[in-house]
């Protein structure tokens, strides 16, 4: 999937090192024909550490939902049928970032 998102997260306190938590919502488009794509949203936690004015460290957590359809074929007696399935993908990430 290519997500196309709005992410919005922030810093829970204003000093050097400070808890961070952030949300996403967007569009997932698959790479794959078979497969129709659909809404992901998902959200962070994490740990945001100012190293000077102009550069800081993030590491978070993350899980993010994508919905999916597929359309599965099935023969029953010389005749195809086609089922629309909807498919549900969890995934869990772990994010280093250097903001400069």
């Amino acid at each position: 999937f290519i997500p196309l998102q709005a992410t919005i997260s922030s810093s829970l306190m204003d000093q050097q090192h400070s808890p961070i938590i952030g949300m996403n919502i967007g569009y997932g488009i698959s790479t794959d024909r078979k497969i129709q794509g659909g809404i992901c949203a998902g959200a962070e936690l994490g740990w945001h550490y100012v190293v000077d004015e102009n550069t800081s460290i993030v590491l978070g957590l993350s899980a993010e939902w994508q919905q999916a359809k597929v359309d599965v074929v099935e023969t029953v007696i010389q005749k195809d049928y086609i089922n629309h399935m909807g498919v549900n993908f969890i995934t869990f990430g772990a994010k280093v970032a250097i903001l400069f």
